[in-house]
């Protein structure tokens, strides 16, 4: 998780999302209720998994970052 927590802007801004219309077409099937956006990076996928959401990683650094890509 080292890398992550040292680099976690350099990780951000050279990859793109991906799959985040699988997050919404499995989001459109799963029953109302919170949703846990597990190993979330910078939470990528989080709003398309419909709300509430909990986004959860083991790199401080990206948990930090989810706010500003799932509002």
């Amino acid at each position: 998780m080292t890398i992550y927590e040292q680099r976690a802007a350099d990780w951000v801004g050279n990859r793109r999302p991906r799959e985040r219309d699988a997050a919404r077409a499995f989001a459109a099937t799963a029953p109302a209720g919170w949703r846990a956006d597990l190993g979330c990076g910078p939470g990528w996928h989080a709003a398309a998994l419909g709300g509430p959401v909990v986004a959860l990683a083991a790199a401080v650094a990206m948990v930090q970052r989810v706010a500003a890509h799932a509002p």
